[in-house]
């Protein structure tokens, strides 16, 4: 029997151990209880015909289980469980990540993973099961997440899932290093209360089109300059 997967894909590359390999995430084909448990190769076929066999092991890029290569099928599971998603409490975080997230539902059970994204989506499996399954927490991941609104997942060990779409906001995380006059000079900290001024800003994670400027930065950085002065 043959499944084709022709819903949402996407290719991407991978750093493992110095290598780069291609990634190809794709989203798996609704399956029926004829379909429980049964073993399907994963076939990779290209636009010229050229076609890998995770079944056949000069197809495979080895070793892939210990210090042996052997054949890897994708199985259909049976939920045994029926998680829920209620909310997520905050429903925004950074890219740079370390925030606690808690998720509120039912169902949640030992050795669940979070997952953030439906498609490529980042797994967690660092969570804390609180309150008779009915709470999760964990710490978002530094700066592995992009920016955008993103699916949560639980998945439970017996392949129970909830899916909240849109639970989690990732937005960027501007840093500013380095505060220039127009004129390239460092330590633009002089502002005239009439404004109009312009400065330059060193920093990461600025987006084109991005306009405001933190009054607390200017604050700090005038509060500075009036101190050097006294």
């Amino acid at each position: 029997m043959k499944k084709n997967s022709n819903g949402t894909r996407k290719k991407t590359t991978k750093d493992i151990d110095g290598v780069i390999y291609d990634v190809l995430i794709v989203t798996v084909p609704t399956g029926s209880d004829s379909d429980l448990d049964q073993k399907y190769p994963v076939l990779i076929e290209n636009e010229d015909d050229g076609i890998a066999n995770s079944a056949t092991l000069d197809n495979l890029i080895g070793p892939n289980y210990g210090a042996e290569t052997i054949p890897f099928y994708f199985i259909y599971r049976k939920p045994l469980s029926a998680p829920t998603i209620e909310s997520v409490i905050p429903a925004e975080t950074s890219v740079f990540g370390g925030h606690e997230v808690v998720i509120t539902g039912k169902d949640f059970r030992a050795g669940a993973v979070v997952i953030i994204g439906t498609v490529g989506g980042i797994p967690i499996t660092d969570v804390s099961i609180e309150n008779n399954g009915t709470i999760i927490k964990f710490t978002t991941p530094p700066t592995t997440m992009v920016v955008g609104d993103k699916a949560v997942v639980v998945q439970n060990a017996d392949f129970g899932q909830a899916v909240l779409e849109g639970g989690l906001k990732v937005v960027s995380y501007p840093q500013v290093e380095t505060i220039f006059e127009e004129t390239g000079e460092e330590g633009a900290g002089r502002l005239s209360v009439e404004g109009g001024q312009k400065i330059m800003l060193k920093g990461t994670g600025f987006q084109e089109g991005g306009q405001r400027l933190s009054s607390q930065v200017i604050e700090q950085n005038m509060l500075i300059q009036h101190k050097s002065v006294i």
